[in-house]
């Protein structure tokens, strides 16, 4: 009779087994269930039913079957390394590191398990403890590819491109099958301004795993910033599927390109609010397509602002259940389904933002001085804050032109370093409480430089003078190799020539702003 069940158990987990060979992860899974019917205190089962329900793509139903298995079983490393998956799909890091760590104490010598460690401190945003645990990694398995490879990305992190090549080129030297490591080392190119190398890495990358949304998504961003619009666009379209880019997600149909003549649609806005305010453009061109009716869901910051758009029939900042839309789309999608090419882009002669009548400038009566709008610092928390702001003291040499009132519009914590520097800089980080507030101020201005954030967007977009300074490697926007953009006719780029060169940037603006058109007589220059 015992010789009986065995037999069957063995049949059932035979079965199972051909449906994990196949891929079919739910039947697997159910196969594993009937078989703990039988055997409730099997550990093993319990582990490849969570296995099994992970891979068919519900990581937090898995999470009670690894539990369980890791209570029958604590000795097992495979539970809580799992288990630390599990939690990492659903961007839970510190419950995984948790995991991890449980592992770890089970063997400290498993390279997985601090390589996993780090790129869980990665994808948490904790670089410097993610290198100390993936360099722990590369001592315990010196020639793991894909160590080099979670290296790589690492070092990219902190903007060590020299070191992320270096890492990234072994990692492909050791298994060049790796489409993640292609895909960094297409960033790393990028970043090195080697454009063509970095779409050549991307392709390989795609050609590895089409289906992985993050490879296209770091595709689009070097097509984007070569200036093709058309398939970067297209490419870009893979961040909704993406667990830190995708837009929201609302009940009625996602446009796709169909007719909608007399129909309403809702354009909701997505990430930053520079983003926002540079694709707003395209709103009025949906009157053109016949639109019945434009609703625009916007940050709230905003919304005073995007009321002033043509086209736009209703600007929201929170959606009811109640609003009635035909379909919807995010904002940044609008590119692509109404002018690919962007041979002509809408609005980039003067501005397409105005100002509410009720708006107050935050600036107080002029000098008679040319006055001049700073901003040196950006959000804190964009992913690549660290290149794209700067320190006030790294541009002080601005300061040394004559016969200028600067205005600072930098808010946040970097609104301090005015008290450290030795010039007279007018502070109104505690007054530029909504963007209607800066709009005004900024049109009561004569120029203003900015870093790459969303002041610029807002200058632009108002047709104001303004001076973009950017990073070495800038972001797509930007392009490459030009001191102008599409984007905005009254924006003019200055490009660092060496990556965290602030200092001979702002010797070259200064020099530019000695010359600078209305700057009384007595500044000289």
């Amino acid at each position: 009779m015992a010789s009986d069940r065995s037999d069957h158990m063995k049949q059932i987990l035979a079965r199972a087994l051909e449906f994990e060979e196949l891929h079919n992860w739910r039947e697997a899974a159910e196969t594993y269930l009937s078989a703990l019917a039988k055997a409730p205190l099997e550990a093993r089962l319990w582990h490849r039913a969570g296995v099994c329900i992970r891979r068919a793509g519900a990581p937090s139903e898995a999470i009670q079957y690894l539990e369980k298995a890791g209570m029958l079983d604590p000795a097992a490393i495979e539970n809580p390394l799992e288990l630390g998956d599990a939690y990492f799909e659903l961007r839970a890091f510190d419950d995984a590191i948790a995991s991890y760590l449980i592992a770890r104490d089970i063997d400290p010598e498993n390279a997985s398990v601090a390589n996993n460690i780090g790129i869980t401190l990665l994808e948490a945003g904790l670089v410097d403890d993610a290198l100390l645990a993936l360099e722990r990694a590369l001592t315990l398995s010196p020639d793991d590819p894909i160590v080099h490879s979670n290296l790589g990305a690492a070092y990219l992190k902190t903007g060590s491109i020299k070191e992320a090549l270096e890492h990234l080129n072994t990692a492909l030297e050791l298994d060049a099958d790796q489409p993640e490591a292609w895909s960094n080392y297409g960033v790393a190119l990028q970043e090195n301004l080697q454009i063509d190398g970095a779409l050549k890495a991307h392709e390989e990358a795609i050609l590895r795993a089409p289906q992985q949304h993050a490879l296209h998504y770091n595709y689009s961003m070097s097509l984007l910033l070569d200036g093709r619009f058309r398939a970067g666009f297209r490419e870009f379209e893979h961040r909704k599927y993406m667990p830190d880019r995708k837009p929201r997600d609302f009940d009625a149909p996602l446009w796709r390109g169909e007719d909608i003549t007399g129909k309403t649609i809702l354009v909701h806005a997505e990430q930053g609010i520079g983003d926002a305010i540079q694709f707003a453009r395209f709103l009025p061109l949906l009157r053109r397509m016949g639109v019945g009716r434009t609703m625009f869901a916007a940050h709230s910051a905003t919304a005073n602002l995007m009321n002033s758009l043509r086209g736009v029939d209703e600007v929201l900042t929170e959606v009811p259940e109640e609003t009635h839309f035909d379909v919807q789309l995010p904002l940044m999608s609008l590119p692509h389904r109404l002018d690919p090419e962007l041979k002509s882009l809408p609005n980039s002669r003067g501005g397409y933002l105005s100002v509410p009548e009720s708006a107050q400038s935050a600036l107080p009566p002029s000098s008679g001085s040319l006055r001049v709008g700073l901003v040196w610092a950006g959000n804190p928390r964009h992913t690549n804050d660290q290149n794209r702001s700067c320190e006030l003291s790294e541009i002080a040499k601005v300061f040394d032109v004559p016969g200028i009132e600067w205005i600072s519009l930098q808010v946040g914590e970097p609104a301090k370093e005015i008290s450290h520097v030795d010039h007279d800089v007018l502070d109104l980080s505690d007054k530029l409480t909504d963007f209607t507030v800066t709009a005004a101020t900024i049109l009561e201005l004569d120029l203003v430089i900015s870093v790459d954030t969303s002041v610029v967007h807002l200058a632009g977009a108002l047709g104001a003078p303004t001076w973009c300074v950017l990073a070495h490697a800038p972001d797509w926007r930007w392009m490459l190799g030009r001191h102008d953009t599409p984007w905005y006719s009254s924006v003019r780029l200055y490009r660092q020539q060496s990556t965290g060169d602030w200092t001979t940037l702002s010797h070259r603006i200064a020099e530019d702003l000695s010359q600078y058109p209305n700057l009384p007589q007595s500044a000289g220059g």
